[in-house]
Parts: C-alpha cells; structure tokens; sequence
C-alpha cells in the first residue's frame, strides 16, 4: 500500500496524539536516528526504535484517530498509550509520505545546519527606509525602547521569547501602534536598521509585541545603538547595563538557542559562520510541516466565521482564568480535538472587535497563517479628529470613518448590537477601545453623560474649552494637528513656565517674589485672550499684590475698553487702597462707596482708572454699573457671594467686562455648587449647570467634569512650595473633658433634642422644619461646649472645661514671651473673655463684625507688644488682616469647613512671620464638637480634590449628617 496513504499529520495532530511533553520527545529520537525499520499496513504502523541500547516495538492502531490505540515495550506502551517510540515512527513515515522512500536519502544536511537555516537569513544592508516611519534627521527625535519578560529563562527554554517594543517620543512613551504618522522623525542609523527587519518579522508593520527566537534576540542585544534601551521586566522593570547582558541574559539565550549563534533578524548575525553541533550521520532531516504553528501556549486559528483556540499547557498560571473567560465569550470545547470553537460569524466578529486588545494583552496569543490570510480583509475602523478655526472659537469633528465605509452603515451597526459591518471588499470591526474614546470624548465635551453613540460628534469650542479639550485629546492618546495659535493659547495656562512677562512698570518686578510674578504673568495671559480664572493661593501669600501687578500691566500696555473695577468686601476697601497707594501710584483710583457717591460713570465726567466699591454698594447700584463697560473686573473674597440666588452675586454677573477674575483662597466650601457660583463669574456659560432632576451617578459624572474643566483656570500655590522662608506652622487638637455640672447640661439640651425630634416626625412635620429645629439645636449644644455662660448668663467662666485649658495655654505662652490670636464664632464668648482680661489688668485688641477701622487695630497690635492678645471673630478675622505680630493662635470653638479655620491661622503664618506658628484647636470630648472634627475630614477632602484636578462627592451637610451629629 506504501506510506502515500499514511494520515497527513500537522505538528498540532501529532501533539494532539500523545502531548507536547512526549512529542518533543519523539522528535529527539527520530531526529537521533533511532528509528531502524517503519512499516505501514492501514491502519497499523509498526517499526523498531533504538532507545539507549534497547529496541522498543511499537505498534500503533490508527483506525481512530480520536481513540489511538498503541502497545509497545516501554511502560507507557504496556498500558496502551501513545508513546514517545510510537510518535518517532510518526514522524518516520510522516516524512516517507511526504517525500517517498529516497527522501531520507537526499538530505545531507544535520538537524542542526537544517535549524541554522531556518533560523538565519541572508544579511541585508543597512537601510534608511520605514514603512512604518517617515524619517528625516531634521525630525523629531525618536529612539525605543526594548522590554524582556520577567519570565525570561522559561521563555529560553522555549525557544519563543515575546518581548514589548515601545518608542519615545518628546519625553513620552508610545507604541508602534499609536506613533504619530503626521510628522517626520530623526532616528539613529543603527536603529533605523533595526526597526527595518523588526518591520519584515512584522510583515511590514512594526506592533509592540513581538516574539522573538532566542538568537534574534541574541543578535538584538550584541548590537549595540544609542537609540534602543533594553528594560528588564518585572515589578518594578529597570534598565539593563552592557555587564548583566553579556554575564546573565546573553547566557540563557545560549542555553535556549542550543548554542545556535544565528538570528532570523537581517542584519543582527554576528560576524562568521553559523554552525550547529556536530553531525551525526544518523540524524534524518527534520519534518517538513507545511502548517508550522506558533510557539505560543495558546493558539488561535480561524475566520470570519470560526474562530478555535488551543491551550497548549493546564499547567499555564493563566489557563483557568483564560477557560472562565472563553466560556463565558460563547466558546464550547471539543473532547476530540481539546480547542475551543466559537461557530457563529455574528460572535466571532463581534468577539474580534471587543475582546481582541483583552485577547493579545493578557494571553499572548500566537496566530496561525491560516488566521492571518483568511482575517487579512478584516479591518478596525480608525476615528479621525479634525479641528478648523471658526469665527472667534474652533469647530471639532470627531468621526469614525474608513474607506468604503459610510456613517448611516455605522449607525445601524450600533444600533442594532453588531460591532462590524460587512462592506463588499472588507469587513470593518467598530472595536471596542475606539468606540469607548469616541464616547468618552463625546459626552465630555458634550456635557452629557446619556449622549448617545452614533459614529460621529460636533461641536463648537469656545477659547476657554480649549485646554480642557487638548488634555481629553491626550488622555485618549490621540494626536491631532491643532492650528497654531490653540496650541499657543492653552500652552500657557497648562505650562506656567511658557508665560510671558508681563508689561509691568520699571522696578515694580524686582519687588515682586517669584511666584508673584508667575501669578500676574498667569492673570495677564488670560486678560489678553479674553479669558478670566480664580487665583486661590494660601492665605499670606499676596493675591492683592499680583491682582495690582495685572491692573500695572493692563495700565502699562494702554489697551483700556473702559475703567478697571474691583469689587471687595466693605472691611478690605482700606486694605486695597493702601496697597494700590504703594504699589500703583499711577493708576488713578476712585472710592465708590458711602455717601455722595456718583450717579454716572460716563467718559465725559468721569477720567478714572480704577473704580474700588463693595458689595453692597455694587448691588444698591447695580443698575449704574450695568451701563459701565469694563476693561477687566476683579471680585476680592469672593467666597461671599457664593450662593447664586443672592442680590449681591447677582449683581456681580451683572457686570460687562471683557475679562473677570476672583480672588479667594477657598474656592470651594461646601459643594461644588460653590465652584459653578464663581465660574458664573469669571467665565460665564463654560461650567454648564447639571439638569434639575440629575442624582446619583449622573450628577458625580457632572461634578466630576466640572472639576476637570475649571482646574486649568484656577491658579493654586502653598506657601511650602512658593514661600519655603516661612517658618513652621504646629497644627494640635486639645481634648477638654467636661465637669460633672457642664456635662449635665449637655445632656439635657440633647435628649429635649431627641425628644422634640420624635415628636415632630410623629407630627408628620416637613424635611424644611426638621432641618431648621436640628440647626437650632446643634448650636445650643456647640454654645454649652464652648461655654454654657452663652445660654445662661449666671454660668461662671472659670466652671468651663475649655476656659480652663485655655487658661493653662494663656499662662504658657506670656512665661515664654509669646503673642496670641483667639477665635470664635460666638461674639458673646470673646466679650466674656474681653472682660475676664480687662479684670486681670492684660492689655488685648478686639476685632469683631461691628469694628469699623480693622487696619488700625492690626496695625496697633503688631505695633505694640506690651499687648498680649486680639480676640477676633471667627467671620470678621478670617480675611484680609496680617496679625504677624502674634506666634500662638487658639481657635475656642471648631468650626464646619477647615478652610475656615486655616484662613485665620493665616492671619498669623503670612509672609513676613518670622517665628514658627502653633495653632491650638480646643475641642470636648464625647460631644457633637467630636463628630464636627470628622465632618471637617471630609470638606478637607473635597477641598484637596479640586485643587488635585479629580472629583468627589459633595460634602454639604444633608439632614442625614445632621441626625448623625445630634444622636
């Protein structure tokens, strides 16, 4: 019958006989020559194998080649299963069909000269030419980077080592995939050549991973070029030196490469002759298998309308989690072959598109040449970004397009659940990544989280969405050609090191610290485009300066619309005009504000630069400056014009500028509702308000985009960063245990509490009424805390816990020579402290809401030591006053937003302080102040947040929070 009818057997069949572990093992012994008689009588294959001094007789029964049948003298042989000595006969007559009797005979070459050349190819020259890259060394410089397994020795072993190329580009590391194809690059000529035959390993592409035999790699790292970095993988990854690759990486590639020194990269070979072992003249030339499959553990072969995948290894650490996830895909197994078949060409597609980048990112898949040919008119739909200048703003484009292709075809794609449509010369797969970044980018700058996907996207951009458009553009790694003058408008603002100076008077910078400088340049950019922003620096840190020096430069360049205004409130108006005194001089400011106020602002009456008013007189007036046209307008502590709905903010977005701009160390308080009120102002319409009716998940989605949006326009230093000659600020909380009489009140104000609550929600009484009843009582509660002398006059001072610990710290600090600011919210408390002084004969200064000339009372303390305390309000203190003459801040009583508090810690730790600040929060234990602490937790958080450019959910105090504090 002769061998002509032998079953035709790929490398996978014959595995699929007896495993991996025993083929390779019959590959040894037919490629040793061990196989001395073959003979095929179908459907039964016998022969003789010499296996180390002892001839095995195997005899195989193919009738079915699902349940082979096999009995030969080895002891796998003895209990029926396929053998070692059994696959040798295999591969014996696998090669005698293919090549009839004389082709044992033709071939002198060794198994190993046959491998040599199947692992070296003819060397070619060096080339300046990438399909894959434009190249030109005017260009933009471009070198890669080389990343090997952690898994490195076992890979060796193998034969089979996948590696990750990546590029860098402009300080940026970018896959083959996603380089820029715009633009030209400059590459070293070694690398050039590199990334050539990388290219023909590739078929023409260059992809990031990449497997490699052991002497590819080999020849890879013995060729040394500045261009190409070598990373050793693992956690964490490094850079490998010359000396670890020739003493340990080079090494395990010889060991993997059976000494073979050639490489299948053009190019790569060492200098000389590849040679092989020595040969053995019984060694047959190896099995010409026409289907030779990857290396890889798994496997994938297949169509568009089937795809099968073989786990070569259970013993894989992926396999179960792989075999989870192919079942749940639609994969089913078949005991006969052990792949996984997916037969459904809607499901294959549709797995290509979606599963495809999870497929090759985790698993390391190898792929078949029957994949690759029958898959090669299988095509991802690429989504093209186009951007044009349109009147004073820019149109975007985002679409998904590709050649024979239209949108209405994608449309009903997506509509209709399928991830591909089937053109007539292509099949073009919608995958999953490129729809998510269409998505992504089309409801944030669409401002709406239920935009539906359809292919395509327009819109128009204002010059403020500009920054927050390119940043998107980049997160999604999407390199689009933006006109000039964008990139230089949004390059500033995200950039402070690209601003320019501002135009300001001789010798006034010299004055400037640094950081100012940088924040007037910052102020001076935005004005000049059109734009506003909010400067949040740390209290003490000089915003009134920087705000003058832009009011300088807008004064110095002469491009006056119309009179600056700066609105503060009434307290600050000394504070401004002191300041304007010395540093502006030139700028001819008017004070509107109190009585005889002007009724016109008109150019023919009036000549003035600067108009400097409060809030209160903007919203008496209100209708006066809205017949003013401004240049610029600037809202000082504009956290008090916070709520939206007010007169005074109202007033505010009443004004017409060309450009607005706040000034506030606390951008936000209680909610991002805060932050919406003053970009209301400074740029009106770019923070679109969040629908009526949004909850949950949809409004986090909007909170969390505005937040993203307005960090671009918000200017934050510290002073550890900005002012590192400050000293150290001591932050303490002191716990104060109540007395026995105090705690009794406490007690009782808080069951009545309880009591009142019970009965108002028996009553059926409103959200509205409940909320109004618990306030009122938390205050009393905080009032007894504080002092109980606040609810009942009769209450002696020194009976109170946190009087006797301020006492103690009072005592401490004038032994040690130091100076004090007291806060508290409760105006009654400072009075009773006021007068306990006046009886100890102690000299102190007193700030509260009804002190008309702050200035002078701070200027009267800091003047004079012999005056050991100012006791402030905690609402009247908290802005616009330097107090560096004291060291020691107390705050008697917390209060809910710590931001608060810092600002009038600031009042002490401000440029100018020389000695180190101790800031002394008294607190009771066991009482609502306890729970009022945590509550400040989380409005720190949400504070950091928005100056961390990431959201967080609102911490505004509900009805729920307050229940909590009260039980």
């Amino acid at each position: 019958m002769g061998f002509l009818s032998f079953p035709e057997f790929s490398r996978e069949g014959l595995a699929e006989l007896g495993g991996w572990s025993l083929l390779r093992q019959g590959r040894a012994l037919f490629r040793a020559g061990t196989v001395k008689a073959v003979g095929w009588e179908q459907p039964i294959l016998s022969g003789t194998v010499e296996d180390k001094g002892v001839a095995y007789e195997p005899v195989l029964d193919l009738r079915s080649l699902t349940f082979v049948r096999n009995t030969c003298g080895c002891p796998a042989g003895r209990r029926g299963q396929v053998c070692a000595h059994a696959l040798a006969l295999c591969l014996e007559a696998q090669q005698r069909a293919e090549g009839g009797e004389k082709a044992s005979q033709k071939s002198t070459k060794t198994v190993a000269e046959e491998e040599a050349v199947v692992e070296t190819v003819v060397q070619c020259p060096p080339s300046r030419e990438l399909r894959t890259l434009r190249l030109d060394d005017s260009g933009t410089s471009l070198t890669a980077e080389l990343t090997l397994p952690p898994n490195l020795e076992a890979a060796a072993r193998r034969n089979a080592v996948v590696v990750k190329l990546a590029f860098r580009v402009e300080g940026r590391v970018v896959s083959p995939e996603k380089v820029y194809k715009g633009k030209a690059y400059a590459v070293d000529p070694d690398l050039v050549q590199i990334l050539s035959q990388l290219e023909e390993l590739g078929g023409g592409s260059l992809y990031s991973v990449v497997q490699l035999k052991c002497g590819q790699l080999k020849g890879l790292l013995e060729k040394e070029t500045v261009g190409m970095r070598f990373i050793e993988g693992g956690q964490p990854s490094r850079e490998l030196d010359r000396k670890t690759v020739e003493t340990r990486i080079l090494p395990l590639l010889e060991k993997g490469n059976g000494g073979n020194e050639g490489s299948a990269v053009p190019g790569l070979r060492r200098s000389g002759s590849v040679r092989g072992p020595t040969p053995r003249r019984s060694v047959r030339p190896p099995v010409p298998e026409r289907d030779l499959l990857p290396d890889n553990w798994m496997v994938v072969d297949g169509s568009p309308k089937f795809l099968s995948i073989l786990l070569r290894e259970k013993e894989h650490p992926q396999y179960r989690g792989c075999v989870d996830w192919l079942r749940a895909e639609g994969f089913r197994k078949e005991p006969s072959n052990g792949k996984w078949w997916l037969r459904d060409q809607h499901k294959v597609l549709n797995f290509l598109a979606l599963q495809r980048q999870r497929l090759e990112a985790n698993y390391d898949p190898g792929y078949t040449d029957n994949f690759k040919e029958r898959t090669r008119l299988i095509k991802p739909v690429p989504l093209h970004v186009e951007t044009r200048a349109e009147g004073s703003g820019y149109a975007l484009r985002l679409e998904l397009r590709d050649k024979g292709l239209d949108l209405p075809a994608i449309r009903n794609a997506l509509v209709s659940g399928r991830h591909y449509v089937i053109g007539e010369e292509e099949i073009h797969l919608l995958e999953r990544e490129v729809l998510e970044k269409l998505e992504s980018l089309s409801q944030a700058l669409g401002g709406d989280p239920q935009l539906p996907l359809t292919g395509v996207f327009e819109g128009r951009l204002s010059g403020a969405d500009l920054v927050h458009t390119e940043s998107l553009l980049e997160e999604e790694d999407l390199e689009v050609p933006l006109p000039e003058d964008w990139k230089q408008r949004s390059a500033a603002i995200r950039h402070v090191g690209k601003l320019e100076l501002p135009p300001l008077p001789e010798g006034v910078s010299e004055r400037f610290r640094s950081y100012q400088l940088v924040g007037t340049a910052w102020l001076w950019h935005l004005y000049r485009n059109g734009l506003g922003g909010i400067l949040a620096d740390e209290m003490g840190l000089g915003k009134t300066i920087q705000a003058i020096g832009l009011l300088l430069a807008w004064k110095a360049r002469g491009e006056a619309e119309g009179p600056a205004l700066v609105v503060a409130p009434a307290s600050l108006l000394g504070n401004w005009e002191r300041e304007l005194r010395i540093w502006a001089p030139g700028i001819a400011v008017y004070l509107h504000h109190g009585t005889g106020r002007r009724t016109s602002f008109a150019e023919e009456t009036f000549s003035g630069d600067l108009i400097l008013t409060s809030y209160s007189t903007l919203r008496n007036d209100r209708d006066l400056f809205q017949e003013t046209s401004f240049s610029l307008a600037i809202a000082d502590e504009a956290q008090h014009v916070k709520n939206r709905r007010s007169h005074a903010s109202r007033s505010l977005r009443s004004v017409m500028a060309r450009a607005r701009f706040v000034l506030t160390g606390t951008p936000i308080e209680n909610s991002v509702e805060d932050l919406r009120a003053l970009f209301d102002f400074c740029l009106p319409g770019y923070l679109r308000r969040p629908p009526a009716d949004a909850r949950g998940e949809e409004r986090q989605w909007h909170e969390k985009q505005h937040l993203e949006r307005a960090a671009p326009y918000i200017l934050r230093r510290g002073k550890a960063l900005v002012a590192p000659e400050l000293p150290e600020k001591i932050e303490q909380t002191l716990w104060c245990e109540l007395g026995a009489e105090q705690r009794r009140r406490y007690q009782a104000i808080r069951e009545k509490t309880e009591e009142t609550l019970m009965q108002m929600v028996s009553a059926g009484a409103s959200e509205n009424r409940m909320r109004f009843t618990m306030l009122t009582e938390l205050l009393r509660l905080r009032q007894v805390c504080a002092d109980p002398g606040l609810l009942d006059p009769d209450y002696p001072l020194e009976d109170s816990a946190k009087f006797r610990t301020f006492r103690e710290l009072l005592s401490e600090a004038m032994d040690g020579g130091h100076r004090i600011l007291v806060f508290s919210q409760f105006v009654k408390l400072l009075k009773r402290l006021r007068e306990w002084f006046r009886e100890q004969g102690i000299e102190t200064a007193y700030i509260d809401g009804s002190t008309r000339d702050r200035l002078a009372v701070c200027d009267r303390f800091n003047g004079n030591p012999e005056i050991v305390a100012c006791l402030i309000s905690l609402k009247a203190g908290g802005t616009g006053l330097n107090l560096t003459g004291a060291d020691t801040v107390i705050h008697f009583d917390p209060w809910w937003n710590p931001a608060v508090e810092d600002q009038a810690t600031d009042r002490a730790h401000r440029i100018g302080q020389s000695r180190t600040v101790t800031s002394y929060k008294l607190a009771t234990e066991g009482t609502v102040e306890d729970k009022v602490l945590a509550l400040q937790m989380k409005k720190s958080v949400l504070l950091k947040d928005l100056l961390d450019e990431s959201a967080q959910h609102s911490a505004k105090v509900d009805l729920e929070t307050l229940k909590s504090l009260l039980s």
